[in-house]
């Protein structure tokens, strides 16, 4: 996130008159607008983080219930009328910049936005993006610091057996999105053993994405030299180091990377996804949990869509909670992914493939793949 800017927007926000509204995609780890956040400058957020979810549950910042695709179709639309955007970008040669790590609506919100910030850090990566006129900035700063870290989720012996079940219905030559999640943090060490010609094309491009691309499973270029194609760039330190001018990754903004209708034309496309709730009519639920609203839509329902379209739209889910809730549920508390852009759930119980499936035989597939201990109730709720 530009800090820089973000600081500057905080500490004046109180003497604008009328107020801000101020839309963050990635709330990134410090989560200043989230901190800001109630009268004078309120947060609106498709991404929320820990401080942002707090905000929202106190009414001090809302949660943007729109897949990434609609929400650039309401930026597009002018149902989100963008006034100014603020930009962290990599300064290159002649007088440019790169949308740094984020090109996702960035890039679209730029060409639209009547104000143009401009925050350039030296220290970000060069990646194959959309290039940014510096001389289109109204207001130009420079900073140096390290971008921050997204950390691989831990492996567990649960997530190996997810995927190991997930790389079943991987073919050679796909085309795969792979979000992020607990359940899915095996998927890529899978794929790298057992997959070979894939390409990737994804919402975040971070260490999962490097390791596939070196293993050789992800060898098949998806645009241009670019193997791995994201919205969004984030991993370690080894990852940016990896990444720096490496024409084998790169970013493209929503209008690629979150079209359903063109990924859905890519051979064998699969989407592989968690949430935390998929309900008997395969309904999965990523947003609310309790009564709490603890995550957002994302770009999980574009690639869902395009992936039920393709090949396969994969949620993978741990069968039971921590504290042993079944995850499985007659009916879910709100759909992030409708059941009908759903093909396959994978739980460490099996692989329910409910295509083609409706009513009941939809959901006694599920029940199959439910913890043993919960199927008879989930069986006696029909």
């Amino acid at each position: 996130e530009p800090r820089a800017l973000i600081e500057e927007l905080c500490n004046a926000a109180d003497s604008i008159s009328g107020g801000l509204r101020v839309i963050q995609v990635m709330t990134g780890s410090a989560e200043r607008l989230a901190e800001k956040s109630g009268s004078a400058l309120r947060l609106l957020t498709p991404s929320p983080g820990p401080k942002s979810r707090k905000a929202i549950a106190e009414n001090r910042a809302e949660l943007l219930a729109l897949s990434m695709f609609k929400l650039l179709a309401a930026i597009l639309e002018g149902q989100l009328k963008i006034d100014g955007v603020l930009i962290l970008g990599k300064p290159v040669e002649q007088g440019q910049a790169t949308p740094g790590l984020i090109a996702d609506v960035m890039v679209p919100a730029w060409e639209r936005a009547r104000f143009r910030a401009l925050e350039l850090n030296d220290r970000l990566p060069r990646l194959d993006s959309s290039l940014l006129n510096i001389k289109e900035a109204q207001y130009v700063v420079e900073s140096s610091f390290e971008p921050g870290e997204l950390l691989d989720d831990p492996v567990s012996d649960l997530s190996r057996i997810i995927a190991d079940h997930i790389v079943e219905l991987i073919p050679d030559g796909s085309t795969f999105e792979l979000g992020v999640g607990r359940a899915l943090a095996s998927v890529a060490d899978a794929l790298s053993r057992q997959r070979r010609q894939l390409a990737m094309h994804s919402g975040i491009v971070g260490n999962a994405a490097m390791r596939l691309i070196k293993s050789g499973c992800v060898s098949r270029p998806v645009r241009g030299k670019a193997m791995a194609v994201g919205a969004t760039a984030m991993g370690t330190r080894e990852f940016y180091a990896w990444a720096d001018a490496n024409p084998l990754v790169a970013l493209v903004d929503s209008r690629l990377a979150h079209c359903a209708e063109l990924l859905a034309q890519t051979p064998h496309f699969c989407a592989i996804n968690s949430a935390i709730q998929v309900d008997l009519s395969g309904n999965a639920n990523s947003m609310v949990y309790r009564g709490k609203k603890i995550g957002g839509i994302g770009g999980v329902a574009d690639f869902a869509h395009a992936g039920a379209q393709g090949w396969a739209s994969i949620i993978a889910i741990p069968s039971t909670t921590p504290n042993g809730n079944s995850t499985i549920i007659p009916k879910a508390e709100a759909v992030s992914v409708p059941g009908k852009h759903v093909t396959h759930v994978v739980t460490e119980c099996g692989v329910a493939d409910i295509r083609n499936l409706n009513g009941a035989d939809r959901a006694r597939a599920l029940i199959h793949v439910a913890a043993p201990q919960h199927r008879q109730q989930l069986a006696e709720s029909l």
